[in-house]
């Protein structure tokens, strides 16, 4: 049998190269959390104080008193106590609340003042004493002012020996510790002559 003869010319009868297909990609899955876990991703509540209850001032404020709180003390949470002024003291605003309040570990603070309340002077002002006049001098049986104060003096033809001249209402009514005495007449001065006079001299 006769075989062809290869032609040097002719390219070699191959087949051709396939491409490589590319793996099959799955959408990746995150992992599912423990409820544990998961919790601690979402928003968490504010935490609450530990203590709830709330811790009162000392001072509670110029010429004021408590009702039913205690100073330096705790108020239960959900609680409230109550202030008043002293006496002598009136509250700068009736409008004020006078309460202070404890809602889940924070308390809340009135804003609640007091001031002297007004005083009335007396008809008289003592023995030998009167208004020292002016606008600082007192009037008697009149209306001084809440933290005001009013002069006197000793009357005519006395003079002070000490103490303290003025009315000062301050949250009472603080009265003068003045003190006068009659003033002493003013004497002439004299001299006094010699028992002897020189020689030669006469008295006119």
């Amino acid at each position: 049998t006769a075989y062809p003869t290869p032609d040097p010319t002719a390219q070699p009868n191959t087949a051709p190269t396939q491409p490589t297909p590319n793996p099959t990609r799955y959408p990746t899955r995150r992992p599912t959390l423990a409820p544990s876990l998961a919790a601690k991703n979402t928003n968490q509540p504010t935490r609450m104080p530990t203590t709830l209850s709330c811790k009162l001032p000392r001072y509670f404020g110029y010429g004021i008193k408590t009702i039913d709180c205690t100073a330096g003390g705790t108020l239960a949470n959900h609680d409230q106590c109550a202030i008043e002024c002293e006496d002598g003291y009136k509250p700068e605003s009736t409008a004020a609340e006078n309460l202070f309040k404890c809602e889940r570990g924070r308390l809340s603070r009135p804003n609640f003042k007091c001031k002297p309340a007004d005083c009335t002077l007396p008809t008289t002002f003592g023995d030998n004493i009167v208004s020292a006049g002016g606008t600082s001098g007192c009037t008697a049986g009149q209306t001084l002012a809440g933290g005001g104060y009013c002069r006197v003096a000793c009357a005519s033809g006395f003079v002070p020996t000490g103490g303290f001249p003025h009315y000062a209402c301050k949250g009472e009514l603080y009265e003068p510790t003045l003190t006068c005495q009659a003033a002493q007449a003013t004497q002439p001065e004299t001299c006094t002559l010699p028992d002897v006079l020189n020689p030669g001299i006469a008295l006119n």
